[in-house]
């Protein structure tokens, strides 16, 4: 595990065995960490029970800190994560900018929130408004938060070297090699794609991660579609490019990919994109 900033910084937190409580100074003990005596035969937690833990332990810092812009700040992002209205958190880190103008961190978060919300020029303009306060100390994943917002404004010219500072950055947060992948897989340069790829998978076997907490649909399509056309998942990414909502991979055949590529002009580039490469896992086009 990396000494860097809360991994929520940028798209979202981690699916790894990183938890938000490693990154941020939080007081001990919490939620996170069970009792000393707990018992070694006890149930394992559930996802569903873990995330209701960490909204009440967030919740609770808001109401014993609520003029602390740190906490507001932290815990206005980790809620965000974790579904609460994005809208209402962002207030929380508007709150913390106007108890102290100059914090850096929380123009990041600011930025990181407006990213998720779908604002992504308005996410750029946070997360350099933290870097001109801060230009020595790190805050975060400041340069994955830009290139995440340039890819999600489809520049993926200006995104990528971004992301090539965040990966360099942080070279063990693999959500930096995750948008890398995806821009480089929608500019069709796709060797390059793959081998983010497999740096990425000697970081994690997650490649494709839940994104749920993006707000914008497009954003989050954008995201997954090019990431699974960069791990090779071809039929899959083109078949599932606008709706993969309604798509069920099992079922996909030659016949339904090419009635939607002939209606998909995204889709047919990606397509072409990926013939010229040759690059699919188990069906030709023909």
């Amino acid at each position: 595990m990396t000494s860097s900033a809360c991994p929520n910084c940028s798209l979202g937190l981690s699916n790894e065995p990183t938890h938000i409580s490693n990154r941020v100074q939080l007081p001990r003990p919490h939620p996170f960490n069970p009792p000393q005596n707990a018992s070694a035969t006890a149930l394992p937690i559930t996802a569903e029970a873990r995330t209701r833990q960490n909204q009440h332990f967030f919740s609770t810092l808001l109401e014993v800190a609520a003029d602390d812009p740190a906490v507001l700040a932290n815990t206005a992002q980790a809620l965000a994560y974790f579904g609460e209205d994005i809208g209402t958190m962002t207030a929380l880190v508007d709150r913390a900018l106007a108890l102290n103008s100059n914090f850096a961190r929380g123009w990041l978060v600011s930025g990181t929130l407006r990213l998720w919300a779908g604002q992504s020029d308005i996410a750029i303009e946070h997360a350099e408004a933290s870097l001109r306060l801060s230009p020595r100390v790190r805050t975060g994943t400041l340069f994955l938060v830009i290139g995440a917002a340039h890819f999600a404004s489809r520049r993926f010219g200006e995104a990528v070297p971004k992301l090539l500072l965040a990966i360099q950055d942080d070279p063990g947060f693999p959500l930096a090699y995750r948008c890398l992948a995806a821009c480089y897989a929608h500019m069709g340069r796709l060797d390059d794609a793959r081998e983010i790829v497999a740096r990425l998978r000697a970081i994690t076997p997650v490649v494709v991660p839940d994104v749920g907490f993006l707000r914008n649909p497009e954003h989050r399509e954008l995201f997954l579609s090019g990431l699974r056309l960069a791990a090779g998942d071809t039929v899959w990414s083109v078949a599932t490019h606008c709706d993969p909502a309604q798509v069920d991979a099992a079922s996909m055949t030659c016949g339904v990919v090419a009635v939607h590529l002939s209606r998909c002009a995204d889709c047919s580039r990606i397509f072409v994109q990926s013939a010229a490469a040759g690059n699919w896992r188990s069906c030709s086009f023909n």
